[in-house]
């Protein structure tokens, strides 16, 4: 699994998360020579290019006037592949917005998007969703500071449920997440941040409360410290019956009760 970070300075992107890929935004007075530029000095690396001002059509023209293929286009939103009819290119590409749905994925590879990245049910369906997606020679994606949106019902304490509902990465479950996750990306943008996250991930431990390593605040709090082991694993293919019909799993929001029992007991 890579690690995939924004752009920092050339010094920092060479010597912290060697052969990450890195993460640019192509501004409206941006220039294709300068992304050519920035592409032949991360030769060895995968440029992700975030365009935000641009129709799909100029996108790939920009990239195309380049030259280099290590460049790939990030296109902010869905609908703008859906508004296009055989889209063909030579560069690989995928949207930013998550696939809420198994219809979403395999329309986003219909279109022949390079990556995907879940939405919060699709992330209790791995299995699944990797086999399709691993056949189909696509990479998944997974935001390693940031929890994804639940459509969760706020039932009992919600605090507890919306924590215990939402996939959240830990870097505890590094080695379990390599085998459903091709790729983990950072929002994150400063170096003290991204030192924080490198030594963690690189560790596969942190000591505080989740949020203390997330890019936005969370609604949540999550005494990573003292969740019980099996927690993520528990989570990858329960599909969150917990939300449907009358389902009496509560292993984990069992888990986050015990959690936060020990670190009270802790203080």
């Amino acid at each position: 699994m890579n690690f995939s970070i924004p752009y920092v300075t050339k010094d920092y992107n060479r010597k912290h998360f060697p052969d990450s890929e890195i993460n640019i935004t192509y501004h409206e007075d941006s220039t294709p020579e300068q992304l050519k530029v920035f592409a032949q000095e991360f030769a060895d690396r995968r440029i992700n290019v975030l365009f935000l001002h641009h129709e799909i059509e100029e996108m790939f023209s920009i990239v195309s006037k380049t030259g280099m293929k290590n460049i790939v286009v990030v296109i902010p939103f869905k609908y703008q592949l859906f508004n296009t009819v055989n889209l063909l290119s030579n560069y690989d590409y995928y949207t930013f917005e998550v696939a809420q749905t198994i219809y979403d994925v395999w329309t986003l590879i219909n279109y022949g998007v390079s990556d995907i990245f879940l939405g919060e049910e699709l992330l209790h369906n791995l299995d699944e969703i990797k086999d399709i997606c691993y056949n189909c020679g696509v990479k998944i994606r997974l935001l390693g500071d940031a929890v994804p949106r639940t459509c969760a019902e706020e039932k009992e304490d919600p605090n507890v449920f919306m924590a215990s509902t939402k996939f959240v990465p830990r870097p505890e479950d590094y080695d379990l997440l390599c085998e459903y996750f091709d790729v983990i990306q950072f929002l994150s943008e400063t170096s003290n941040m991204l030192n924080v996250l490198e030594k963690v991930w690189t560790a596969k431990t942190w000591f505080g409360d989740i949020s203390g390593i997330m890019a936005h605040d969370i609604p949540i709090d999550f005494p990573n410290l003292h969740i019980p082991k099996g927690f993520t694993e528990s989570k990858l293919n329960c599909k969150v019956k917990c939300l449907y019909g009358k389902s009496t799993c509560r292993k984990c929001m069992n888990s986050i009760d015990i959690a936060r029992m020990l670190e009270e007991k802790m203080k």
